[in-house]
């Protein structure tokens, strides 16, 4: 496997984005060379604890899907096999959204060549309800002050509509029974290495997104180009 530091070029998406944006910039390169016909994503519905699955058609609005949402529910592989089976799809995936999607290849749910996958490498998701409830408790901070957060060397951190930060330890929260979903707290894969490629922070600078290629056309330099 290969290794790249990246982030993205555009000012807007850097710093919008996770770890300096590349991800969305990916995402955005895909569709604006007509490699992909959308891209499946998250995207905040009322607030950041309320992620829903969204299907981009338009560069332009891969804005709103920029960030990490650690409360959002995913069946990423159920959606495109029930909508989207018959169009050239890109879409980010946890690890557990990738064991799915590649069952559900195995089983001709998804067309393996319809799909372009950016895994996600992940620490563990909360659930929303109870992310809200957390933040009050164990923070001093109003949950709706909340406009990101994320969860890296064993701490959940919070980013406030102030600029500010303020973190607590995974396993205080979750000794207090919050933290993470009960499925998260005992997976042991936390990158999706079936994914084309997985991206993350860890062994990154700030403003630096760690991608693993995994897919050997790309390591040849060809997956990337339009069909």
């Amino acid at each position: 496997m290969s290794y790249v530091l990246a982030k993205s070029q555009n000012d807007d998406i850097h710093k919008a984005g996770e770890c300096g944006g590349a991800v969305t910039s990916i995402l955005k390169y895909l569709l604006d060379e007509g490699i992909v016909d959308g891209v499946l994503a998250i995207s905040p519905c009322d607030d950041v604890y309320d992620g829903v699955p969204t299907f981009v058609t338009n560069s332009e609005d891969l804005m709103k899907t920029a960030g990490s949402y650690h409360c959002a529910p995913t069946m990423i592989g159920d959606l495109v096999q029930k909508y989207l089976f018959d169009k050239k799809v890109a879409v980010t995936a946890k690890p557990c959204d990738m064991r799915a999607i590649e069952e559900l290849i195995i089983r001709h749910k998804i067309n393996k060549d319809n799909i372009y996958v950016i895994g996600l490498n992940c620490g563990g998701t909360v659930p929303p309800v109870a992310g809200r409830k957390m933040i009050d408790l164990f923070y001093e901070a109003d949950p709706d002050d909340v406009v990101s957060e994320e969860i890296d060397k064993g701490q959940f951190i919070i980013e406030l509509a102030d600029g500010s930060e303020e973190a607590v330890k995974i396993h205080d929260l979750e000794q207090e029974g919050y933290g993470r979903r009960t499925n998260c707290q005992r997976c042991d894969v936390k990158i999706p290495r079936k994914a084309n490629i997985a991206c993350g922070n860890w062994g990154a600078e700030d403003g630096w997104t760690f991608i693993e290629i995994n897919d050997q056309l790309l390591k040849e330099g060809k997956r990337l180009k339009a069909s």
